[in-house]
């Protein structure tokens, strides 16, 4: 083990870190100052996390309405740049109200450990299933070519308009190019880590227990590392979905228990719509999520006699980015509402609705019981067993198990002063808990894979838990007995997987790291001519274009070249 091989990549990782934060906090500060002054007619004061979150659902609601016209090149990025700067000029001249600010420096201490352990897992190997299955061609075809039409006919996986994966492909360039992929998910960890150490670092914040949303973004941390480790591999190394939809679903419930407990207030309550609206562009299960968190908004905002123009500032961003996801798709699929086939237009690049069926059944399928037919599978409930017997030890399905096993102890506790606070907080605790529990019976029933899930799974114990925890901690043992269980047996699952050795980059890649892998790949011409590629063996294709794991015959272009489409022959 050479110290070259770990210090110099993982500092260089930090710096690509801390340019890119500068760019989405710009963009977040000029959205925000926009949306909150000129529509809102509000002050707006220096940066703050928040600004992060605004500004990468921003950022990518601009790619998603730039890619229905052209590539997401480095083109794409200038706009962003030129708002950045302005944002970050604007923004600066506010920060002389820091100076005087005592800090925590254990807290701070903590964030630069977590920082560089953060940027040297993102280091390891990506040789993510997915990662050679669509998430490179979509990442490909984004940087090249504007949304092309039907090119859910070439691949099913590549219907989807999935906004994550539109990020990765604007910072895939420059400096950055064939490497972008390794450090969007470890930047957005960061930026969690940011925002929980923001509400802890000065010490003229109070009791930091006396705060349920506090509790919360304490417990997010180890929940955070959980997620992290719970899949087969590190979830940081590539732009892994799961992971990136959890970060921004955890985030936007904090910021919604945050305006339910101290009042509405605009910021808090844009970063909690614009987040949710975020993942569910990559995870459209969320959808529901969204809406409902709309509707609170809607509620407190006219329970508190506030203006059409504050809700409207507030929900701008959810609006746009569910309208260029939809328009996404329609081109990608036909679909607006893809993988639903409701709604489908008259357009010649639709993907045909018994192929749409068949990607959904085999999906179903496959998060029941993978490799076996799906025919078998979805003929009864034979597949349960199994399933639970497969991921009795996934992190993803045991960690939120154990947190709610460690809830039982606490919420036995009825003292009058905890139930005075419980009555207190009874409405973010419920506004966590209640959302979740419907779209989990939809997950199980449709595609009960834990990583599915993720944000959902955890959400009820994690409430719980921080709705539970004593106010005067210290002196119950109760408490302490049965988070340390809970914590020992998670930190010993967590450790198993060795995470914590660092990663060592001597590779051929960018900052050392282990060079994608290579397909083997044989063509296939179809009925019109048209010559595509499968994989020799299995169903990853990787970096090659043109290349699908289940062609068709009657596949063809509908123009000249890719960027016109694909269509199904009649």
């Amino acid at each position: 083990m050479h110290v070259g091989d770990i210090v110099p990549p993982t500092l260089a990782v930090v710096v690509s870190w801390i340019f890119l934060g500068a760019l989405i906090a710009g963009v977040g500060h000029v959205t925000r100052r926009g949306l909150l002054r000129v529509g809102a007619g509000q002050a707006v004061d220096s940066f703050k996390p928040a600004d992060l979150w605004i500004g990468l659902a921003a950022l990518v609601a601009y790619l998603q309405l730039w890619s229905l016209v052209a590539a997401v090149s480095w083109k794409a990025a200038i706009m962003p740049v030129v708002a950045a700067l302005f944002g970050l000029g604007l923004g600066a001249r506010k920060l002389r109200h820091f100076k005087g600010v005592s800090l925590s420096w254990p807290v701070v201490a903590g964030v630069v450990v977590a920082v560089l352990w953060l940027a040297n897992r993102s280091l390891a190997a990506a040789f993510y299933y997915d990662l050679g299955l669509y998430h490179f061609a979509a990442i490909d075809y984004g940087s090249q070519f504007a949304a092309i039409p039907g090119l859910g006919n070439l691949h099913g996986r590549l219907g989807a308009g999935n906004g994550h994966l539109l990020l990765v492909s604007l910072v895939d360039h420059g400096p950055f190019a064939r490497f972008g992929f390794h450090i969007v998910n470890g930047l957005l960890a960061v930026i969690l880590v940011i925002d929980i150490a923001w509400r802890l670092v000065r010490r003229a914040a109070g009791r930091r227990l006396a705060s349920f949303t506090n509790r919360v973004a304490l417990l997010l941390l180890p929940v955070l590392l959980v997620a992290i480790v719970g899949g087969k591999g590190s979830r940081l190394n590539n732009p892994d979905l799961d992971f990136a939809v959890f970060i921004l679903v955890m985030i936007g419930m904090l910021y919604l228990v945050e305006c339910l407990e101290l009042g509405f207030r605009a910021t808090p309550a844009l970063v909690a719509a614009a987040s949710l609206s975020l993942a569910a562009t990559t995870r459209p299960l969320y959808w529901p999520l969204a809406v409902v968190v709309g509707g609170m908004i809607v509620f407190s905002a006219a329970k508190r006699t506030l203006s059409v123009r504050v809700v409207a500032a507030v929900l701008f961003l959810p609006i746009v980015l569910l309208g260029g996801w939809m328009s996404r798709q329609a081109v990608l699929s036909g679909y607006p509402l893809f993988p639903m086939t409701a709604g489908g237009l008259p357009v010649d690049w639709r993907i045909p609705t018994a192929a749409v069926h068949e990607l959904n059944r085999f999906v179903t399928s496959w998060a029941r019981s993978p490799g076996d037919d799906p025919n078998v599978v979805l003929a009864s409930w034979h597949w349960f067993h199994p399933w639970l017997r497969s991921h009795t030890g996934d992190l993803d399905l045991a960690g939120p198990a154990l947190l709610l096993a460690g809830s039982v102890p606490l919420l036995a506790r009825r003292s009058a002063e905890e139930v005075r606070r419980r009555r207190a907080w009874r409405t973010p605790m419920l506004a966590m808990t209640l959302p979740a529990l419907p779209l989990l019976v939809v997950w199980f029933f449709n595609a009960p894979d834990p990583r599915f899930a993720m944000a959902l799974l955890w959400l009820p114990p994690l409430a719980l838990v921080a709705w539970a925890l004593p106010e005067n901690f210290r002196r119950s043992r109760v408490a302490y007995a049965s988070l340390a269980c809970v914590l020992l047996i998670t930190l010993g699952l967590v450790a198993h997987k060795g995470v914590f050795w660092p990663i060592v980059s001597n590779g051929i890649g960018p900052l050392g790291t282990e060079p994608v892998p290579g397909a083997a790949v044989v063509p296939f011409v179809t009925r019109s001519g048209l010559e595509i590629y499968r994989p020799a063996h299995g169903e990853l294709c990787w970096r090659v274009e043109l290349c699908t794991p289940r062609p068709r015959s009657d596949l063809r272009l509908r123009g000249a070249d890719i960027s016109h489409g694909f269509r199904i022959e009649h």
